[in-house]
């Protein structure tokens, strides 16, 4: 009796973070509208849910010249994640017809069931990284995959900007990973045909993770397998399969076959990489500045990775220690080779564009937390070095906590304005001091009634009331305890909530609960799980 007592407390406290972690900021809206990233992969998700093709002339009418228009009229942003999400999309567009018009154009299950898609595939993420460390006869808790992952930052990407593509970038890793892992395992055709599907998947979320490709030689190589899959029927074929839909669904989107995401992605003369390498790539000066903005990527105050993405700083800087440490010893450098190669491949890209990317951390290298939990699991089966083990303890709870004070005061509040960044470049969206801002914010009580009150926590218990009390007794209530009620954007959110039906609220509460159920069963999976 004591230990179903103990589960139900465990649910309803994975509820609680749950609620009070999901943002309702990027939810309360009927669509994504133009101009940005999240619009992009919206509408290729949309496109296909609602549409059933590839013409983007409906969504995007009006601002055709605002994204890709050379040859057909489509998204900037490329097709994996909406893809990956468009089942969801579905789903909240069945119930809308269902269940018709449930508030004053607030909300719907379209965006809804949309910004619950990412949580699936994070879900799917945690599943699917630890099976692959049992296949490769790492030992490590679900809590703790649970936590690294977590604690790169990726979590703001479902909780709050659930339309960018990072969550499901860690999904396309782990799922090269696992498929890589089973197959180096069993030699089972079925995982010699996925392993180039997930390759697909991850490619077509961005076009700039190359080191996807590499990743199951990494596996073999660390599994010391026999098995050959460039000898497999079934991976042959699949390869084949999946390099013709990659260019059919070009020709189909964008009018052309290609592979070259900056032909896509800008409409102009601006090769980044080409100009980072012309501007003295032969000077001295080339070096010494990367060399400083390496430095600059690890220990900024402005989303610095050793303090905010700590799983994602193993793998970058200790596979360049790894690596040294392989050549001068003459032990694993294969190995050591692979993880500081495919791992810089993304780091280098970060370097050329020099930015925290205008949200929350270096959100370009997030995709690496599977590939980093694999090293980790590496060295410290091989070297028993557990104070890598306290030190991402530590900084992931860190993480974690600081991206619910994100954006809470002015302390944590990315800048309107061009402002001088961490880099020495001025720039929209910055927050140079974000370290500190943190420890700021935790002495103010703004903060937290911002976190309560931009909650589904703060949502669920505001619906409550308004219902129980009326919009007025409610304000009235409130403005007797002394607590601020004159903020607009509340009050705004107050009618919305009275006139947004119950069934949006039941739905969203079981949503969540799952999700937290889901957390709740995958942390007590036993460590001896089989296929």
């Amino acid at each position: 009796m004591l230990s179903l007592k103990n589960k139900y407390i465990k649910i309803i406290v994975l509820i609680f973070i749950v609620l009070l972690f999901t943002k309702i900021d990027f939810r309360f809206k009927t669509d994504i509208t133009c101009c940005s990233d999240d619009y992009d992969y919206f509408i290729h998700a949309e496109t296909i849910a609602q549409d059933f093709d590839f013409d983007y002339t409906n969504q995007l009418e009006g601002f055709e010249e605002e994204r890709f228009n050379k040859v057909k009229t489509a998204p900037k942003g490329f097709i994996g994640s909406g893809l990956l999400a468009s089942p969801f999309i579905f789903i909240g567009n069945q119930l809308d017809s269902i269940f018709g018009e449930i508030s004053n154009n607030h909300v719907n299950f379209k965006i809804l069931f949309y910004s619950f898609s990412s949580y699936f595939y994070f879900l799917l993420s945690i599943f699917l990284i630890y099976k692959s460390t049992l296949h490769l006869d790492f030992k490590i808790t679900t809590f703790k995959t649970l936590l690294y992952i977590s604690g790169s930052g990726v979590i703001y990407y479902f909780f709050e900007r659930y339309s960018m593509t990072h969550a499901y970038e860690v999904f396309a890793s782990s799922l090269i990973i696992y498929f890589s892992a089973a197959f180096y395992s069993t030699n089972r055709n079925m995982y010699a045909f996925m392993i180039p599907l997930s390759v697909f998947i991850g490619f077509e979320i961005k076009w700039i993770h190359f080191y996807f490709f590499a990743l199951p030689f990494l596996i073999k190589c660390i599994k010391k397998s026999e098995f050959k899959l460039y000898k497999n029927t079934f991976f042959k074929a699949s390869s084949a399969l999946f390099l013709f839909a990659h260019f059919l669904s070009t020709k189909l989107i964008y009018g052309v076959y290609t592979i070259n995401w900056h032909y896509v992605y800008y409409n102009y003369e601006n090769n980044d990489v080409q100009n980072y390498f012309n501007n003295g790539f032969t000077s001295p000066k080339f070096y010494i500045t990367n060399i400083k903005n390496v430095f600059i990527h690890f220990y900024t105050q402005e989303f610095g990775l050793f303090y905010f993405q700590p799983i994602t700083f193993v793998i970058i800087f200790g596979s360049l220690i790894y690596l040294m440490y392989s050549i001068l010893t003459k032990r694993n450098v294969l190995i050591a080779s692979l993880f500081f190669l495919l791992s810089w491949q993304e780091f280098a890209i970060s370097l050329i564009w020099t930015s925290p990317a205008s949200s929350y951390g270096f959100r370009y290298l997030m995709n690496l937390a599977p590939l980093g939990l694999v090293f980790f699991c590496y060295i410290l089966k091989n070297y028993k070095f557990k104070y890598l083990d306290y030190y991402l303890l530590t900084f992931s709870l860190f993480s974690i906590l600081s991206v619910l004070f994100f954006e809470t005061t002015e302390y944590t509040q990315l800048s309107l304005d061009a402002t001088l960044n961490s880099f020495g470049d001025y720039s929209k969206y910055t927050q140079r001091y974000y370290l500190s801002g943190i420890f700021e914010s935790l002495l103010i009580l703004d903060s937290y009634l911002k976190i309560f009150t931009t909650s589904f926590l703060g949502m669920f218990v505001f619906k409550a009331l308004v219902d129980i009390l009326s919009l007025e007794g409610l304000n009235s209530t409130l403005n007797s305890l002394g607590l601020p009620i004159s903020n607009e954007k509340f009050q705004i959110l107050l009618i919305r909530l009275d006139e947004t039906e119950l069934i949006f609220f039941g739905i969203s509460f079981m949503l969540c609960t799952l999700f937290a159920y889901l957390i709740f069963r995958f942390l007590n999976i036993q460590d001896n799980i089989k296929n």
